[in-house]
């Protein structure tokens, strides 16, 4: 998965494909939102050894949603003992019904540590 920089990932985006491009936006917010979420629950980084870690990351799993702007991809992200699952998704979920409620939640939060 590869690196990514809010601030200039979603400008780039946004100055090309103006807000044709809220598809790949919301991708990109989720896939990171969760990749963040993940570390708080492991209570570490990649690679990073700590005496309060609580688990250890185990990859991506791909993941499908449907929304009006069209079918996101998302990465969700996975633990060694299959404790953690991101609270911006419910379990089952494949379309557009929570997303939005979701979306506003995660944008708040991005300002907040931004």
């Amino acid at each position: 998965m590869e690196e990514f920089s809010m601030p200039q990932s979603i400008l780039q985006v946004v100055s090309e494909k103006s807000f044709d491009g809220m598809r790949e936006i919301m991708e990109k917010l989720f896939n990171e939102a969760m990749k963040m979420e993940r570390e708080n629950y492991l209570h570490a980084k990649p690679y990073q050894r700590t005496d309060e870690r609580t688990d250890y990351a185990n990859g991506f799993k791909p993941r499908t949603i449907n929304t009006l702007q069209g079918e996101i991809q998302l990465a969700v992200p996975q633990t060694r003992n299959g404790g953690f699952y991101p609270s911006c998704l419910e379990k089952g979920m494949r379309s557009e019904r929570a997303i939005n409620i979701a979306m506003a939640y995660e944008i708040r939060w991005f300002l907040l540590r931004f």
